[in-house]
């Protein structure tokens, strides 16, 4: 279907880029809808996210380290999807952090407050920019934390000390 639905888009909009979703986790998967795609698409999309991967932390200190660490793991990642695809570009659909400690809310907000936070977006664009430096969409761009994660990278329209708020600001200045 996905060959069908291209031609259609590629017929009428040149602007339009067919783009097949993969499993970020896994690059076994990009090797099967890049081998499997009767149709080559213009680029592969992943959701390129770090996190504390449901693992429970009881700490700040201990939720960032795990955060860093992923953000390693996730260049990582990134290279084998890279020579899973072959010449066709990697982009990321969504992309930022993935905290949530189940049944603490505050936990997760004050690791996602964090000056640290900060550090890690700029690390995560710096990973990003190494090994793909292809179309990047952040997700989501405002919201209030709640029990399902603080995704917002602002919580309000004047959130503008906001650590991943500022980071991404500074991404925007360097493109």
């Amino acid at each position: 279907k996905a060959s069908l639905i291209f031609s259609i888009f590629r017929k009428y909009n040149t602007r339009v880029k067919c783009v097949l979703g993969t499993q970020y986790a896994n690059g076994w998967v990009t090797k099967q809808v890049v081998r499997y795609a009767t149709s080559v698409p213009d680029c592969i999309g992943v959701g390129f996210y770090f996190g504390n991967k449901g693992v429970v932390v009881s700490s700040l200190d201990e939720g960032i380290a795990l955060c860093a660490q992923d953000l390693l793991n996730m260049g990582k990642r990134l290279i084998l999807h890279k020579m899973m695809a072959g010449d066709i570009p990697i982009i990321a659909y969504e992309a930022g952090q993935h905290v949530l400690i189940r049944d603490n809310k505050q936990l997760t907000t004050d690791i996602n407050r964090s000056q640290k936070m900060e550090e890690l977006y700029d690390k995560m664009f710096e990973v990003w920019k190494e090994n793909s430096n292809e179309l990047m969409c952040l997700y989501e761009s405002m919201s209030l934390p709640s029990k399902y994660g603080a995704w917002g990278i602002q919580e309000h329209e004047d959130d503008v000390e906001n650590p991943k708020y500022k980071a991404v600001q500074r991404w925007i200045g360097q493109q």
